[in-house]
C-alpha cells in the first residue's frame, strides 16, 4: 500500500514537470472513500460539471490528447486524472460519482484547482472563451505565425507566462503588463500593445526598462493607455519607471496614431548614443494622424540627450501635455520640436512617414 501511493506520487510530480502542447491543465488526485470511510477502491469514476448532467472533459495523464468517458480508483481507493483549462473556467466546481457495482459514491462541488505547472506551447492557432486565472509557474509558449485568442476574462499577476515569436490577442479592453512576456525590453512592450492594439485598454509599465529599439506605438485608434505603475502624480517630486532609450532612434513611434495617453513615467535618451526622439508624433502616408494624445506628468530625466527633441511633432493638429516637463542636454537638441514639414527628417522604424508639408493639419 505504502509503495503504491510513493510511486503514484512520485510519477505526479514528474508528469508536473514536462507539460505538452495544450491548456495548462489541473489535477485531482486523492483517495475515494464512501460516507463511512471505507476506501472505493477499482471503481468506475464518471465526472461532471457541478450541478449539471454534463459529463466533464477529463485526460488520464497530463500529456494525452483526447479526453476519456471515465478513470478508474486503483486497489488502494487512490483516483487521478487531469482537466484542461481552455474546457474549464478557473471556478468551475466539479461532481465526481464513483461506481462499484451496485454501490455509487458521489463528492459534490469539487474544486480541482492543482495546477500543473510548467511551460505549455501553442502550436495552432486558439481561441479560449473560458475566464482563466494564470499563476506563477505557467507559461503559455506561442508558436511562430499562431495566434492565442483570449475572449473572456483573463488574470495574471506580475509575473512571465507568454513565451514564444507568435501572437497573444485579448479580445475585450483591458489591462495588461510587459512583464508577462518575460525579459522586459521593446519586444515585451510590443507585444503587450499588441495584444490590446484592437480591443483598446492600457499597457502598465511596473519597471524601468532599458530599449534597444523604439517601441511600435504606430497606427493606433483604440485610445490605448501607456501608464507607469507606483508614481508620485505631484510633478515637482515624481519618481516612476524609467523608459531609457539606448538605440539611435528613440523611445514612442507613435506615426499614424491618434488619442493615446500617456501617464506617471520617466524618460531618457542615452548620454552615449544619443537617439533622434523621445516621443515620434507623426503622420503616415495613409492619411493616419498624429493628433488628441494626452501626456500626464511624463517627466524627462534630467541629465539625457537627444539630438532633436524629447517630442517630435510633424503635422500633428493637437496634443495636450498635462504637468510634464521636457529637458534636453545634448549641444543644439531642442527640448519640444513642431513642424509642419519635417524639418529633421524623422524616419519611423515601423511605418512611412508623409514625406510632404502640411498645412492646418492637413497634408499638401
Amino acid at each position: 500500500m505504502r509503495i503504491i501511493k510513493i510511486v503514484a506520487f512520485l510519477s505526479l510530480i514528474a508528469s508536473m514537470m514536462y507539460a505538452p502542447a495544450h491548456a495548462y491543465r489541473c489535477v485531482y488526485s486523492d483517495t475515494l472513500r464512501d460516507t463511512s470511510g471505507k476506501v472505493v477502491d477499482n471503481a468506475t469514476v464518471h465526472v461532471y460539471r457541478a450541478g449539471t448532467v454534463n459529463q466533464a472533459k477529463v485526460y488520464r495523464t497530463l500529456s494525452d490528447m483526447a479526453p476519456v468517458g471515465s478513470v478508474s480508483s486503483a486497489p488502494d481507493g487512490s483516483s487521478q486524472f487531469y482537466i484542461d483549462r481552455f474546457d474549464y473556467s478557473s471556478d468551475q466546481k466539479f461532481r465526481i460519482i464513483a461506481t462499484k457495482g451496485t454501490t455509487t459514491s458521489a463528492y459534490d462541488n469539487v474544486p480541482i484547482d492543482r495546477t500543473a505547472y510548467g511551460t505549455y506551447t501553442i502550436s495552432s492557432d486558439k481561441t479560449v472563451t473560458t475566464d482563466l486565472t494564470i499563476p506563477k509557474g505557467v507559461i503559455y509558449s506561442v508558436a511562430p505565425g499562431k495566434t492565442l485568442t483570449f475572449s473572456g476574462d483573463f488574470n495574471a499577476g506580475k509575473y512571465q507566462v507568454f513565451a514564444g515569436p507568435g501572437s497573444v490577442v485579448f479580445g475585450k479592453a483591458r489591462e495588461v503588463y510587459p512583464r508577462w512576456w518575460g525579459t522586459l525590453d521593446h519586444r515585451a512592450v510590443n507585444s503587450a500593445i499588441n495584444s490590446i492594439r484592437n480591443a483598446g485598454g492600457k499597457v502598465v509599465f511596473t519597471k524601468s526598462i532599458n530599449l534597444t529599439a523604439p517601441i511600435d506605438a504606430t497606427d493606433i485608434n483604440t485610445g490605448i493607455i501607456l501608464e507607469g505603475l507606483g508614481g508620485n502624480i505631484n510633478p515637482t517630486s515624481y519618481y516612476g519607471p524609467l523608459l531609457t532609450a539606448v538605440n539611435s532612434e528613440g523611445l514612442f513611434d507613435c506615426t499614424g496614431s491618434r488619442e493615446m495617453q500617456f501617464k506617471y513615467f520617466r524618460i531618457a535618451g542615452d548620454t552615449k548614443i544619443v537617439p533622434k526622439y523621445g516621443f515620434l508624433l507623426a503622420r503616415n502616408s495613409k492619411g493616419g494622424g498624429a493628433e488628441n494624445h494626452r501626456f500626464y506628468n511624463v517627466i524627462t530625466d534630467y541629465g539625457s540627450k537627444f539630438s532633436v527633441a524629447p517630442i517630435y511633432q510633424y503635422g500633428s493638429e493637437e496634443n495636450n501635455y498635462y504637468g510634464c516637463t521636457w529637458v534636453n542636454n545634448h549641444a543644439g537638441g531642442k527640448a519640444f520640436v513642431n513642424t509642419n514639414n519635417n524639418i529633421f527628417k524623422a524616419a519611423s522604424t515601423y511605418q512611412t512617414i508623409y514625406s510632404g508639408s502640411v498645412i492646418k493639419g492637413y497634408m499638401k
